[in-house]
């Protein structure tokens, strides 16, 4: 897989598995950062390693950005995680991106949805998953909100991580949140 593909929102990824989005660019939409500081009550440093995380990027390329231990940035994530009461890396990153508002009601995750739907050429059921998955939930969850065997929600997901490009789950979250919140 070309891990330096453009993903529908223009972005390029940087080689090593995280998009090109986690660089040292502040987001676009701060205030989705500060929500967050508010809601979860991070600290500084939390809240910056939640920016990153935010963007999809892996530890490994947190520690680098920010100058400190893979270790120490597992140790803040899990922090990170069980302040924002998520179950794993993807529901924080869809949690981040959906605290003031949601899918259903978010224009711009609207306008997202649909352009994803068009530029990773998604089936209409590819297309029901990825709402799902955005929205932090489980496969489990989809599975049922869906009423589609374990199975079938599976290779779902791991047709919408092929078509997109991204790695895993919460890379898919966060390129998806992202490219909505830039419109």
């Amino acid at each position: 897989m070309d891990r330096s593909a453009a993903t529908p929102f223009g972005e390029r990824s940087d080689g090593d598995g995280s998009p090109a989005l986690s660089s040292a660019r502040p987001l676009r939409s701060p205030e989705q950062l500060a929500h967050a500081s508010l809601a979860w009550r991070l600290t500084p440093r939390q809240a910056e390693i939640l920016e990153h995380v935010a963007r999809g990027s892996s530890n490994a390329r947190i520690a680098t950005l920010v100058g400190c231990s893979a270790a120490s940035i597992e140790a803040h994530v899990g922090q990170l995680l069980r302040k924002a009461a998520a179950e794993g890396r993807g529901a924080l990153v869809a949690r981040f991106w959906t605290l003031p508002s949601s899918i259903e009601t978010s224009p711009a995750a609207t306008r997202a949805l649909e352009r994803a739907r068009e530029v990773w050429a998604l089936t209409p059921m590819q297309a029901r998953v990825l709402e799902q998955v955005v929205r932090g939930a489980s496969n489990k969850d989809v599975m049922a909100e869906l009423g589609c065997a374990k199975s079938t929600v599976e290779a779902h997901v791991t047709a919408l991580l092929r078509k997109s490009g991204c790695a895993n789950r919460a890379e898919l979250i966060a390129c998806f949140w992202w490219g909505a919140t830039r419109g």
